[in-house]
C-alpha cells in the first residue's frame, strides 16, 4: 500500500492481514495561519488515511477536532460506525479562517478529552 502525503513524500507499508483495533483522532489547523487550499489538503489526507482501515466499534474508530484560538470537536470517536459516514463528515468540513493558532490548547484537549471514554475511546 502506498499513501501519498505530498508531491514528494510517499509512505509504503504492508497491509496488515489481521484485525486491528484502535482510535485515531485527526487534529486540523483552522486558524488564520493557513488558507482554504491547505485546509483542503489536510482533509484529503484524513480521507486517504481512513480509506485504508476497517472502521467500526471493534475495529478502528476515527474522531476529528479542529483548532484555532479554541478547539472544537467535529466528531467523536464513536460518532460514526462506517467508513462512508466518516468520509461524508470529512466532505462537510469547511475552512472558516479562525483567529490565532493555539496548538498548546489543542494538544491538551486532544490528550484530556478526545481520547477519553466519554468521547468514545475503546
Amino acid at each position: 500500500m502506498k499513501i501519498k502525503f505530498s508531491s514528494d513524500v510517499i509512505l509504503e507499508s504492508t497491509v496488515c492481514k489481521t484485525s486491528m483495533k484502535g482510535d485515531i483522532v485527526f487534529l486540523l489547523d483552522n486558524s488564520g495561519s493557513i488558507n482554504p487550499i491547505r485546509f483542503g489538503k489536510m482533509v484529503s489526507f484524513a480521507r486517504d488515511i481512513v480509506s485504508h482501515f476497517s472502521v467500526g466499534r471493534n475495529e478502528v474508530q476515527f474522531g476529528m477536532d479542529v483548532y484555532e484560538q479554541t478547539t472544537r470537536v467535529q466528531f467523536k470517536l464513536n460518532q460514526y460506525s462506517t467508513k462512508q459516514e466518516i468520509v461524508q463528515a470529512l466532505g462537510r468540513m469547511r475552512y472558516t479562517k479562525g483567529r490565532k493558532t493555539n496548538m498548546g490548547d489543542a494538544l491538551f484537549h486532544l490528550r484530556t478529552k478526545s481520547f477519553s471514554t466519554a468521547y468514545g475511546r475503546l
